[in-house]
């Protein structure tokens, strides 16, 4: 599992082996592992979800890496998220800036939309509230009227808007379960 300082390895290591190659890497980390970065790191993930370019030089990159640490899965970082991302985030937010490579990810409220939308409630139920609090919804509506905005004409699966209506009925100031506390590490 990748907690955010073994990632942080991961990532100077892809960066120097990109710098090597005169070429500056931009990559936008989505998932467990933009939470680990910005938002809960306590929060593992074990693989790194993301769009990147240079693409194919990137995932080159990541294949050397792999090689020099066998515990490491070989798709430690794919962009199998693609498809799923609702275009730019104006609001990402840069976590990790060297010669070889920046890393962007994801904002409180692109994440939260992602992980609604997905509707995995019972993998990504301590995201969703930890993100839900970060963007500091008001209410069910609130927080419906941003995922509609960021994913136009999305209807959600009830089992995530029952999740939704259960976070708001919870006063802010009552205690929450930490992130990643309270099962299994998801990704």
């Amino acid at each position: 599992m990748l907690d955010a300082a073994a990632i942080n390895e991961l990532l100077t290591e892809l960066s120097g082996d990109l710098h090597a190659q005169g070429i500056r890497g931009e990559m936008f980390i989505v998932g467990g592992a933009a939470m680990a970065l910005a938002y809960n790191t306590r929060r593992a993930t074990k693989d790194i979800d993301a769009v990147f370019e240079p693409k194919m030089v990137v995932y080159e990159a990541a294949a050397r890496i792999a090689d020099d640490h066998p515990e490491l899965d070989s798709n430690w970082l794919n962009d199998a998220v693609k498809g799923l991302l609702p275009g730019s985030d104006p609001n990402a937010t840069v976590v990790f800036d060297r010669p070889g490579l920046v890393v962007r990810v994801a904002s409180p409220g692109y994440l939260f939309a992602m992980k609604v939308a997905a509707s995995r409630v019972e993998r990504d139920v301590d995201d969703i509230i930890a993100l839900y609090r970060l963007c500091g919804f008001g209410s069910v509506a609130e927080s419906l009227d941003h995922i509609g905005a960021v994913y136009p004409g999305l209807t959600l699966e009830p089992r995530a808007q029952f999740l939704l209506e259960e976070i708001a009925s919870t006063a802010p100031d009552e205690p929450q379960p930490a992130p990643g506390q309270g099962g299994e590490t998801r990704t």
